[in-house]
């Protein structure tokens, strides 16, 4: 039964629950919380959440921060689960990690390849950072990234994308041609060949951070250089590339932007459209979030993107992704659930309109629940910085996502309709 909160019975009120229950079924009603996801060994301060991703019947987790064996290394690991159980399948970790490797800073799959971004792996100079390539099926590592002009702090492998055999590899720190200006890579992951180097053209790229994230899909890539200065200084901006030729398509900024709202901090990209996540966006109030959607071809910006209950330092637009005509975005500093316990929305991205607003079932102050979110499919996984219960050590949730118009999310006194349960 969905649970429905009248706060004054009255004739009105009696009504809007009776359309809700006559023309609503349950099964298409409901964004459900499926299971909770802990690594079998994860301790305190291990980051698990920190990074996510999903393909299919494969949900991987990040945590950057895991120790291992030596404490206070952290060496990094990435876990990988099934879906359907949210079963711990394997553990991966690297073959030869050192101190402070950050392993699983970035996570990405698809199908049965799945990256692993390493930022601060040595081996062509400190902090020169690899991405390790995965079977999913095996836990096999079956392939190694590395730019072709590999440097010391370029910090290769900070965020990652895949889709098909093409994989995206940033290097935020990437000093040519100016400090901190940042560089993206596309890959062939069956070969492991750099395909291509994405630089963002501009005569001065100096602290842009240009590749800060990146994402991949189908035939566009997108990254974001939030401390792009070209509507005020950090007003932030992301590109567009063809990823069979390494040609920029566009340079994105929103039709509304302004110094520090850190656009490009978040980009997700797939089937034709682009969504691009500027957190400290002040519509909403001081830091409060927006997203802006893009058609690819053409570079226009469809919607911005807020929440329906948007309120200052929500941070609306830390995370995003993408799958078809579905968005979901990540706001870690929503404390409808405690201070900084962290809610996730999801869009219909064919009209703009708010589907829902979730939380986890055991939110607590601090959680920053939608700190990473990633959705393929009917299923959206989300990471959370602790685990609900006041531990730092993380978590990530799965759920089920119905297809837009069936959701039949009813407003009720402004209050949504939802309910979570495990999957029998």
């Amino acid at each position: 039964m969905i649970p429905v909160l009248v706060l004054r019975p009255s004739f009105v009120s009696v009504l809007l629950v009776a359309v809700w229950l006559s023309t609503a079924t349950p099964a298409a009603a409901e964004f459900l919380q499926t299971h909770k996801l802990n690594g079998d060994d994860v301790q305190a301060f291990d980051q698990f959440g920190n990074a996510v991703g999903i393909s299919g019947q494969t949900a991987v987790v990040g945590a950057a921060l895991h120790d291992g064996a030596k404490e206070d290394s952290d060496f990094g690991a990435v876990y990988v689960f099934d879906v359907a159980t949210g079963q711990q399948l394997h553990k991966l970790t690297a073959t030869d990690p050192t101190d402070g490797d950050g392993f699983g800073q970035a996570v990405a799959v698809s199908g049965k390849r799945l990256v692993v971004g390493v930022p601060q792996e040595d081996g062509t100079g400190r902090d020169s950072g690899a991405v390790y390539v995965y079977d999913t099926v095996t836990g096999q590592r079956v392939g190694t990234l590395i730019a072709d002009d590999a440097r010391a702090f370029a910090r290769f492998g900070f965020s990652v994308g895949i889709s098909g055999n093409t994989a995206i590899v940033s290097a935020r720190a990437d000093q040519a041609p100016g400090v901190l200006s940042g560089a993206a890579y596309l890959f062939d992951v069956t070969t492991g060949r750099q395909l291509h180097k994405l630089t963002n053209g501009s005569a001065t790229p100096k602290d842009d951070l240009f590749g800060f994230a990146a994402a991949v899909g189908g035939n566009a890539a997108i990254v974001g250089a939030h401390f792009d200065d070209d509507l005020g200084s950090n007003a932030g901006a992301a590109y567009v590339y063809e990823t069979a030729t390494g040609r920029l398509m566009h340079k994105l900024t929103s039709d509304d932007g302004g110094a520090n709202d850190f656009f490009g901090a978040a980009v997700a990209v797939d089937g034709g459209l682009a969504v691009v996540g500027a957190y400290l966006d002040d519509d909403g109030g001081q830091d409060a979030g927006a997203v802006y959607v893009f058609d690819v071809a053409t570079g226009q910006q469809l919607f911005k993107l807020t929440a329906g209950d948007a309120n200052a330092a929500d941070r609306f637009g830390w995370s995003v992704g993408i799958n078809g005509n579905i968005a979901i975005v990540g706001a870690i500093g929503d404390d409808e659930r405690g201070d900084f316990s962290g809610a996730a929305y999801f869009f219909d991205l064919t009209t703009g309109q708010q589907l829902a607003k979730l939380k986890a079932r055991d939110a607590a102050n601090g959680d920053a629940f939608g700190n990473a979110v990633a959705i393929t499919g009917g299923t959206a996984i989300i990471g959370a910085l602790t685990d609900g219960n006041g531990l730092e050590i993380g978590s990530a949730y799965l759920f089920d996502v119905p297809e837009p118009g069936t959701a039949g999310l009813l407003a009720v006194g402004g209050l949504f309709a939802m309910q979570t349960r495990r999957r029998r």
